[in-house]
């Protein structure tokens, strides 16, 4: 059994909903997108590329978000420009 899939937001409250989440037998994550352009985005793209095995420690962790990092900056870069967000 595997779950993605997004929280809910609070009654009548019209934001995005930043928040992502997967729950499978071997595991529960759970990113919090935390405000800022393309949050939701972000929050789902970081739960779409767990790594197979576990990340034991900071390095682990460093060395996989320095191989996310710029795949997603580039998916949206060009559309941040096209919106006025980026130089």
């Amino acid at each position: 059994m595997k779950v993605f899939g997004t929280s809910v937001c609070r009654p009548l409250d019209s934001s995005v909903n930043e928040d992502s989440f997967r729950v499978s037998r071997q595991l529960i994550a759970v990113s919090d997108g935390a405000g800022g352009l393309f949050a939701e985005k972000w929050s789902k793209f970081l739960i779409d590329n767990l790594p197979q095995n576990p990340i034991l420690d900071y390095n682990g962790f460093c060395l996989w978000l320095d191989d996310l990092w710029e795949v997603f900056f580039k998916k949206y870069e060009q559309v941040s420009i096209n919106l006025g967000n980026l130089l």
